[in-house]
């Protein structure tokens, strides 16, 4: 059924965080040390330790800068808000504010001013326009870069995928926020190292760990604003809040921040749901840490690694998208519906609705993930003649799933099984394979999948 790591933000999630539980959970130290190393960082070390948060031991993961100021990794930069991953912010702190960066996470900003601040988590800051760091760097790396970097490191198929997807959906949001375009969005030079590292970091620890499927809690974000040089900023950061669309979250009891832009990226790029765990068996346990102690809970990230259990109910989330439409013709419809499959849709279907001064119309119902909602979003307002798209976050249950392959005289035919109590309850031959096989041979479609139905039955 796959092997299924859950992540349980219950204190948010960074991108150092998520490489440290995988760690912790078993994945390989030297193997991440290997495959980071064929990025040639030559100005990046990393730090790995075990170490202790709200009496929980976890793994700290922190990519660290040559020539940094001190072992702890901290810098004074130009950010305009408290990135506190768990921590407290207090109302009455300033602009000028400091803030030791104790999380390992990435942020891309374009703002041009400066304060200090802190991260609970640790390390995440990107920047998306100079600042002074208060020590040498060299130039900025822009998103192509970075993905030249990732492309000619020689890392696997999946890892470069995976990471190039991430860092394309951290730089669309910081351009969306900031009102320029995705070529324009560049990384500070500490901060594109530290995101480099957490974000293939945790694509090759996962990859390490055998995972399969990735699936996450509601994630907690945190709340609150922060006074800098810049004036009052909210939080959870705008970056971070552009990537959760779609997903359902939690503020948490606690102000500061929790779920950082990268953490965001990252999860929302992977995660085939937010949401409860679904039925597993665990195998593995692994806390990623955050840099320093927080009040009242644990500055952890936890992973949960395991195969699913099979025939048991799954649950996840989607996002259902409503538009009613009464001026587009039947031909229109069709073209978007198509348009929305391509563009990652689960699912898209319509009915038939009476709408206002008695006009026939039609609603077109788009089925999402949590992190492909903008995208489906665009595609309706660009296609259709709709003014508005309705959106809410929808629970389900799911069967576990399985794939066969069949021998029949038509050829070979996958089989879609479904799994209930330990037993399969649904079969259903992929329709492309049977279309594509009666086609070839000449023959009924229906006659192909009765044989391959009948194959599966005789299995």
């Amino acid at each position: 059924m796959g092997r299924i790591a859950y992540f349980d933000c219950f204190s948010g999630a960074a991108g150092d965080m998520i490489v440290g539980a995988c760690l912790d959970a078993g994945a390989a130290p030297e193997t991440l040390r290997t495959e980071l190393g064929k990025l040639k960082l030559a100005e990046v070390s990393l730090a790995i330790e075990k170490t202790v948060r709200g009496g929980i031991t976890a793994t700290s993961f922190r990519p660290v800068m040559q020539g940094a100021a001190d072992s702890e990794h901290k810098h004074e930069h130009a950010h305009g808000h408290d990135h506190g991953h768990g921590g407290r912010h207090n109302p009455a702190d300033t602009a000028g504010h400091k803030h030791p960066e104790e999380h390992g996470h990435t942020h891309t900003h374009t703002h041009e001013h400066e304060h200090e601040h802190e991260h609970t988590h640790g390390h995440e800051h990107t920047h998306t326009h100079p600042h002074d760091h208060g020590h040498a760097h060299g130039p900025d790396r822009r998103l192509g870069d970075i993905a030249a970097l990732i492309k000619g490191a020689a890392l696997s198929e999946a890892v470069t995928e995976q990471s190039l997807a991430i860092f394309g959906r951290l730089a669309k949001a910081e351009a969306k926020v900031h009102g320029i375009g995705v070529d324009e969005v560049h990384f500070h030079e500490v901060g594109a190292a530290d995101a480099i590292c957490d974000i293939v970091g945790a694509c090759v620890a996962l990859e390490a760990l055998g995972v399969k499927q990735l699936n996450c809690s509601v994630p907690v974000v945190g709340w609150g604003t922060v006074h800098c040089a810049h004036g009052v900023l909210p939080v959870p950061a705008p970056a971070t809040v552009e990537l959760l669309k779609g997903v359902a979250v939690e503020t948490g009891e606690q102000a500061g921040e929790f779920m950082t832009p990268t953490g965001a990226a990252i999860l929302t790029t992977l995660a085939q749901s937010f949401g409860r765990m679904e039925p597993m068996r665990v195998e593995a346990v692994g806390y990623g840490a955050g840099q320093r102690e927080l009040a009242g809970r644990p500055n952890v990230l936890r992973v949960l690694v395991g195969e699913a259990t099979k025939g048991s109910l799954g649950a996840d989330q989607v996002v259902l998208l409503e538009a009613n439409l009464d001026d587009a013709t039947a031909e229109v419809i069709g073209y978007v519906s198509e348009r929305l499959l391509e563009a990652g849709a689960l699912d898209v279907y319509t009915s038939a609705v009476m709408m206002k001064k008695n006009r026939p119309g039609t609603l077109v119902s788009v089925l999402a993930r949590p992190g492909e909602t903008a995208a489906l979003e665009r595609v309706l307002f660009l296609e259709s003649t709709t003014l508005g798209v309705r959106r809410r976050v929808c629970e389900r249950s799911v069967l576990q799933r399985g794939r066969e392959t069949v021998a029949t005289r038509f050829g070979p035919i996958a089989v879609k099984v479904g799994y209930l109590e330990d037993r399969a309850v649904t079969a259903s031959p992929e329709f492309e394979d049977c279309r594509a096989a009666a086609l070839r041979c000449k023959v009924a479609l229906k006659d192909v999948i009765a044989a391959a139905l009948a194959a599966y039955q005789n299995v």
